[in-house]
């Protein structure tokens, strides 16, 4: 249970540092709230890699990696509060693994919620910075798609929703129990 509590933490976390990260990448203006909401929620976290590592003036590099470290730390505070584990070097190293896919599930989630976003602008027919923003971020990974473009109709996005949904639903629990039958022989 707490464990549990403690991914949903670090997953909120890692999805604002990934939004954070991509929002910078499109260049959408800094005075955005959306943007400065993830910065300052953001900011305790990234401050120490601003140094390790520097930034542009269009990308925050270093979110990532703070996004990475919240989830090693959060499986690695899950070894400790369960009391049938014992630590040992194959459990570093699957941590470094549960960290990398955890981070790629908060990719997942943010370009799911990006393509939630950018389905209702669309409905709404209003022009946003946002929505610019987030279409320069989705744009590169609609492109394989471009042929289900019907008319005015662009149902890519469909298709994109559906390869993330099927490895958020099926490929990532597999390859969290995979790792698992591996750390139990």
């Amino acid at each position: 249970m707490r464990g549990d509590l403690l991914l949903l933490l670090a997953d909120a976390i890692a999805i604002l540092c990934i939004t954070r990260f991509l929002l910078r990448y499109a260049g959408l203006a800094a005075e955005h709230p959306l943007l400065k909401f993830s910065i300052q929620a953001t900011g305790w976290l990234t401050k120490p890699w601003q140094k390790a590592f520097p930034s542009g003036a269009k990308t925050d590099w270093y979110c990532l990696p703070a996004g990475f470290l919240v989830y090693y730390l959060a499986c690695t505070a899950i070894i400790f509060i369960s009391p049938a584990l014992s630590i040992s070097n194959k459990l570093i190293l699957a941590n470094f693994w549960f960290a990398a896919l955890h981070m790629l599930k908060a990719a997942a989630y943010t370009l799911l919620i990006g393509l939630i976003i950018r389905m209702v602008s669309s409905i709404q027919g209003r022009y946003s910075p946002l929505t610019y923003a987030i279409e320069r971020i989705l744009q590169p990974l609609l492109k394989p798609f471009s042929f289900l473009r019907v008319g005015r109709y662009d149902f890519s996005g469909s298709l994109l929703a559906l390869l993330l949904w099927l490895w958020l639903a099926r490929w990532f629990p597999q390859l969290i129990q995979q790792t698992n039958l591996w750390l139990l022989q």
